[in-house]
Protein backbone atom coordinates (compact mmCIF):
# COMPACT_ATOMS: atom_id res chain seq x y z
CA UNK A 1 0.00 0.00 0.00
CA UNK A 2 2.21 2.38 -1.24
CA UNK A 3 1.41 6.26 -1.20
CA UNK A 4 4.05 8.58 -2.28
CA UNK A 5 3.45 12.55 -1.43
CA UNK A 6 5.14 15.16 -2.86
CA UNK A 7 6.58 18.37 -2.19
CA UNK A 8 3.79 21.23 -3.92
CA UNK A 9 2.96 18.12 -6.24
CA UNK A 10 0.23 15.51 -6.63
CA UNK A 11 2.02 12.33 -5.32
CA UNK A 12 0.61 9.18 -6.21
CA UNK A 13 -0.84 6.24 -4.46
CA UNK A 14 -2.15 2.63 -4.76
CA UNK A 15 -4.21 0.72 -2.94
CA UNK A 16 -5.00 -2.82 -2.36
CA UNK A 17 -8.53 -4.52 -0.77
CA UNK A 18 -10.00 -7.66 -0.51
CA UNK A 19 -13.10 -8.18 -1.57
CA UNK A 20 -15.24 -7.85 2.17
CA UNK A 21 -18.51 -5.94 0.95
CA UNK A 22 -20.60 -6.67 -2.14
CA UNK A 23 -20.60 -3.52 -2.93
CA UNK A 24 -16.82 -2.03 -2.79
CA UNK A 25 -16.88 -1.95 -6.93
CA UNK A 26 -19.82 0.46 -7.09
CA UNK A 27 -18.68 2.77 -4.03
CA UNK A 28 -14.61 3.06 -5.34
CA UNK A 29 -14.59 5.04 -8.91
CA UNK A 30 -13.14 6.60 -11.38
CA UNK A 31 -12.49 10.35 -10.25
CA UNK A 32 -13.85 9.68 -6.70
CA UNK A 33 -11.64 10.46 -4.04
CA UNK A 34 -9.95 7.82 -0.99
CA UNK A 35 -9.03 8.80 2.41
CA UNK A 36 -6.54 6.65 4.34
CA UNK A 37 -7.03 6.88 8.26
CA UNK A 38 -4.24 6.02 10.49
CA UNK A 39 -5.99 3.19 12.04
CA UNK A 40 -9.31 1.41 11.70
CA UNK A 41 -12.25 3.28 12.78
CA UNK A 42 -14.03 0.56 14.60
CA UNK A 43 -18.07 0.93 13.49
CA UNK A 44 -18.26 3.47 10.75
CA UNK A 45 -21.63 4.35 11.25
CA UNK A 46 -21.27 6.91 13.84
CA UNK A 47 -19.12 8.78 11.35
CA UNK A 48 -19.62 11.74 9.33
CA UNK A 49 -17.59 12.92 6.24
CA UNK A 50 -16.09 15.70 7.91
CA UNK A 51 -15.38 13.71 11.10
CA UNK A 52 -13.59 11.41 8.84
CA UNK A 53 -11.76 14.11 6.80
CA UNK A 54 -10.74 15.59 9.89
CA UNK A 55 -8.91 12.11 11.36
CA UNK A 56 -7.51 11.72 7.98
CA UNK A 57 -3.98 11.08 6.85
CA UNK A 58 -4.35 11.07 3.38
CA UNK A 59 -7.16 12.00 0.56
CA UNK A 60 -6.41 11.15 -3.14
CA UNK A 61 -8.05 10.92 -6.17
CA UNK A 62 -8.73 7.16 -7.53
CA UNK A 63 -7.89 7.45 -11.24
CA UNK A 64 -8.55 3.78 -12.08
CA UNK A 65 -9.81 1.04 -9.76
CA UNK A 66 -8.43 -2.66 -10.84
CA UNK A 67 -10.55 -6.00 -10.27
CA UNK A 68 -7.95 -9.09 -10.56
CA UNK A 69 -8.04 -12.39 -8.23
CA UNK A 70 -10.33 -11.64 -5.70
CA UNK A 71 -8.45 -8.15 -5.15
CA UNK A 72 -8.91 -4.34 -6.09
CA UNK A 73 -6.22 -2.02 -6.76
CA UNK A 74 -6.96 1.42 -6.39
CA UNK A 75 -4.45 4.00 -8.19
CA UNK A 76 -4.54 7.24 -7.77
CA UNK A 77 -3.00 10.53 -6.93
CA UNK A 78 -3.10 13.10 -4.62
CA UNK A 79 -5.54 16.31 -4.18
CA UNK A 80 -2.98 18.33 -6.14
CA UNK A 81 -4.35 16.93 -9.01
CA UNK A 82 -7.24 19.39 -8.68
CA UNK A 83 -4.79 22.35 -9.39
CA UNK A 84 -4.51 21.01 -12.62
CA UNK A 85 -0.92 19.86 -14.90
CA UNK A 86 0.28 20.54 -18.03
CA UNK A 87 -2.67 21.82 -19.92
CA UNK A 88 -5.07 19.52 -18.20
CA UNK A 89 -7.68 20.66 -15.44
CA UNK A 90 -9.35 23.97 -14.11
CA UNK A 91 -7.64 27.39 -15.08
CA UNK A 92 -7.86 31.18 -14.72
CA UNK A 93 -9.09 31.68 -17.84
CA UNK A 94 -10.65 35.24 -17.47
CA UNK A 95 -7.57 37.91 -16.90
CA UNK A 96 -6.38 37.42 -12.93
CA UNK A 97 -4.53 40.76 -12.41
CA UNK A 98 -2.81 40.96 -8.76
CA UNK A 99 -1.28 44.10 -7.83
CA UNK A 100 0.16 43.81 -4.42
CA UNK A 101 -1.64 41.15 -3.37
CA UNK A 102 -0.51 39.66 0.02
CA UNK A 103 0.21 35.17 -0.19
CA UNK A 104 -3.15 34.66 1.44
CA UNK A 105 -5.01 37.05 -1.17
CA UNK A 106 -3.68 36.25 -4.82
CA UNK A 107 -3.48 31.78 -3.17
CA UNK A 108 -7.03 32.32 -2.63
CA UNK A 109 -8.43 34.17 -5.66
CA UNK A 110 -6.20 31.21 -7.63
CA UNK A 111 -7.64 28.10 -6.18
CA UNK A 112 -10.36 25.94 -7.78
CA UNK A 113 -14.19 25.55 -6.58
CA UNK A 114 -12.73 22.46 -4.90
CA UNK A 115 -10.47 23.62 -2.57
CA UNK A 116 -10.41 25.84 0.10
CA UNK A 117 -8.23 27.93 1.86
CA UNK A 118 -6.67 26.94 5.36
CA UNK A 119 -4.12 28.53 7.41
CA UNK A 120 -2.10 30.92 4.56
CA UNK A 121 0.10 33.68 5.73
CA UNK A 122 -0.73 37.28 4.64
CA UNK A 123 2.68 38.23 3.87
CA UNK A 124 4.92 39.02 0.68
CA UNK A 125 3.88 41.86 -1.91
CA UNK A 126 2.89 40.09 -5.28
CA UNK A 127 1.91 41.51 -8.49
CA UNK A 128 1.39 39.70 -11.68
CA UNK A 129 -1.58 38.72 -14.56
CA UNK A 130 -2.39 34.97 -15.32
CA UNK A 131 -4.66 34.55 -18.29
CA UNK A 132 -6.06 30.84 -19.56
CA UNK A 133 -3.35 29.12 -16.91
CA UNK A 134 -4.02 26.04 -15.26
CA UNK A 135 -4.49 27.38 -11.22
CA UNK A 136 -1.05 24.75 -10.31
CA UNK A 137 1.07 27.17 -13.19
CA UNK A 138 -0.35 30.59 -11.53
CA UNK A 139 0.09 29.10 -7.70
CA UNK A 140 3.60 27.43 -8.83
CA UNK A 141 4.84 31.20 -9.90
CA UNK A 142 2.53 33.24 -7.13
CA UNK A 143 5.15 30.43 -4.85
CA UNK A 144 8.54 31.37 -6.16
CA UNK A 145 7.79 34.90 -6.73
CA UNK A 146 6.92 35.28 -2.85
CA UNK A 147 9.63 32.36 -2.09
CA UNK A 148 6.65 30.54 0.08
CA UNK A 149 5.11 26.76 -0.21
CA UNK A 150 1.98 25.18 -0.01
CA UNK A 151 0.16 22.00 0.94
CA UNK A 152 -3.10 20.76 0.48
CA UNK A 153 -4.46 18.94 3.59
CA UNK A 154 -6.64 15.70 3.56
CA UNK A 155 -9.89 17.94 4.29
CA UNK A 156 -9.39 20.04 1.11
CA UNK A 157 -8.13 23.15 2.71
CA UNK A 158 -4.59 24.60 1.34
CA UNK A 159 -1.76 25.69 3.62
CA UNK A 160 0.75 28.35 2.54
CA UNK A 161 3.36 30.08 4.12
CA UNK A 162 6.90 31.86 3.65
CA UNK A 163 9.80 29.64 3.52
CA UNK A 164 11.99 29.54 6.59
CA UNK A 165 8.61 30.62 9.22
CA UNK A 166 8.01 27.11 10.03
CA UNK A 167 4.67 28.13 11.51
CA UNK A 168 3.01 25.77 9.32
CA UNK A 169 5.50 23.27 8.00
CA UNK A 170 8.08 21.90 9.56
CA UNK A 171 11.32 22.68 7.72
CA UNK A 172 13.70 21.06 10.31
CA UNK A 173 12.77 17.39 10.28
CA UNK A 174 13.88 15.20 13.66
CA UNK A 175 13.60 11.80 11.11
CA UNK A 176 14.15 10.91 7.54
CA UNK A 177 12.80 7.35 6.49
CA UNK A 178 14.42 6.63 3.10
CA UNK A 179 14.16 3.52 1.29
CA UNK A 180 16.61 1.09 0.74
CA UNK A 181 17.53 -2.01 -1.32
Amino acid sequence: MPVTEAYMAPGDFRVRLRLQTPHLMETVLEMGHIVILPQYPGDPTGFTDASLLASARYAGVVHEPEWANGVMTIYGTGLDWHLGEGNIGPRLESNFTFDGADLEEALTGMLPAVLEPGNIQAVGSYKGTHEDQTCKEAITALMRTLDAHYRINPNGTVDAEKIGTGEIFVEDPRVVVVRTN
